[in-house]
C-alpha cells in the first residue's frame, strides 16, 4: 500500500521511484489481506513467506511457548518514516487465535505499546531496536498493541544509558553495502517491521 501523494490525488502525477519507495506503508508475502472484507484471499497468486525466514519466526514462537505453529503462513511487512505511527489494533483475521504473531524490527528503533484486551487497560511502553522480535501469543495474542514513535538519528533522543538512538550505523551505511546501497539509504532513516502469523 502506498500512501495518498499531496497532490489532490491526481493520478496523472508520476512520482519517481525513490519517492514511491518513501511512501511505501505495507506489503504482504503469502495470502494477501483484504483491508475492506478484514479477510485473507487464500485462493490469489503469492509468493510464500521465505522459508529461512520462518524457520527462525518458528524458532521464536517456540521459545515463546508455542507448540504446534504450522498451517499456512502470511507476513506483513511495514514500512516506517520519521513522524511514521501505526494506532492501537488487535490483529484478529487470523482463523486461529491461539497460534501467535512474530514480529521482526530492523533498522532505527521504535516504541513498541501492548496494552491489554480493552482500550481501558494502560499500555506498557517497550524500546524495540533492530534486530528486537516481539511474539504476540496465549493472552497478549488478544491484547491492543501498536507503534507510536520512531527515533531516527540526528533528532537528539537518547536511550536510559545516554547513546543516542537511531539506526546502527553497520546497517544503514552504503558503503557496507555495495550491492543494496539504497537500501542502506533507506533503512538508515526508517524501520522495517516483519510479522508473520497462520491464516488457515
Amino acid at each position: 500500500h502506498i500512501s495518498p501523494e499531496p497532490t489532490g490525488g491526481d493520478p496523472r502525477v508520476n512520482l519517481a521511484a525513490t519517492r514511491l519507495l518513501e511512501k511505501m506503508r505495507w506489503a504482504t508475502i503469502g495470502p494477501p489481506y483484504d483491508w475492506t472484507a478484514r479477510a485473507y484471499d487464500t485462493d490469489a497468486p503469492r509468493r510464500p513467506v521465505n522459508a529461512r525466514w520462518l524457520e527462525r519466526c518458528v524458532h521464536l514462537a517456540e521459545a515463546a511457548g508455542a507448540r504446534d505453529y504450522a498451517g499456512e503462513f502470511a507476513g506483513l511487512v511495514n514500512y516506517y518514516r520519521a513522524g511514521d505511527a501505526l494506532a492501537g489494533h488487535v490483529d484478529d483475521a487470523e482463523v486461529d487465535m491461539s497460534k501467535p504473531i512474530v514480529s521482526v524490527s530492523l533498522g532505527c528503533p521504535c516504541v513498541f505499546l501492548l496494552g491489554g484486551t480493552s482500550r481501558d487497560v494502560a499500555p506498557t511502553a517497550v524500546l524495540m531496536r533492530s534486530g528486537d522480535a516481539v511474539a504476540l501469543t496465549g493472552p497478549s495474542r488478544r491484547c491492543y498493541h501498536g507503534v507510536p514513535r520512531i527515533f531516527v538519528a540526528g533528532e537528539g533522543c537518547v536511550d536510559g544509558r545516554g547513546v543516542e538512538l537511531g539506526c546502527p550505523e553497520w546497517l544503514g551505511n552504503p558503503d557496507a553495502w555495495p550491492k543494496e546501497p539504497d537500501v542502506a539509504r533507506y533503512i538508515a532513516g526508517g524501520r522495517v517491521n516483519v510479522s508473520v502469523r497462520v491464516v488457515d
